[in-house]
């Protein structure tokens, strides 16, 4: 689905136009950037070959637009919002590196719970957790404050962050499967 989207936005006409214009004014600029009288510049737009829609320049100019997008953006994902979450919400107890404190509070990273007990992971963090857990065969007893006002949404992002940071490589959590998961530990 995404390729076709891509196709589609790849050869439809006011795209081609559009990146044309762009590929235009770039182009326009560098060449009439300098110290010309105004009459200069105006006959340059008229004469240059850049001036008229082309769709070859178009495309290629795309293109280049393209894999620039594709080198800043393409890769492993950032987990921006994630991140933010866990500082605000748990890097307190947790710690910033997801190291735990010591006997008090578990590690996240490494953390063989967040494997095993995935959707209880999801629920502490909405409710909140009390009583005994073990964690890489540590037991931890310590109670664990719910965050009741963090939305479905938000609490992905920060199971996103956590299953995919500091060493951890983790499935991805989806919202919905954060929704079902809140549902079954009300």
């Amino acid at each position: 689905m995404r390729l076709s989207i891509w196709i589609g936005f790849y050869i439809n006409p006011l795209t081609l136009e559009f990146f044309n214009s762009i590929c235009h004014n770039l182009v326009t600029d560098m060449r009439v950037f300098g110290p010309h009288s105004l009459e200069s510049r105006q006959q340059t737009l008229k004469t240059t070959n850049w001036y008229q829609p082309h769709p070859v320049k178009c495309i290629l100019c795309f293109t280049v637009l393209l894999l620039v997008f594709c080198l800043v953006n393409c890769g492993e994902p950032e987990y921006s919002q994630g991140q933010a979450l866990y500082q605000q919400h748990c890097a307190s107890c947790h710690m910033d590196e997801g190291q735990g404190l010591g006997r008090l509070y578990p590690p996240l990273a490494g953390s063989d719970w967040l494997v095993d007990k995935r959707a209880e992971s999801i629920c502490a963090i909405r409710n909140g957790l009390e009583g005994e857990i073990y964690v890489n065969d540590t037991m931890y007893n310590q109670v664990m404050l719910g965050n009741k006002d963090l939305s479905a949404v938000q609490i992905t992002n920060i199971m996103n962050y956590i299953n995919n940071s500091w060493g951890n490589d983790l499935e991805l959590v989806t919202v919905d499967e954060v929704r079902t998961a809140l549902e079954e530990c009300r």
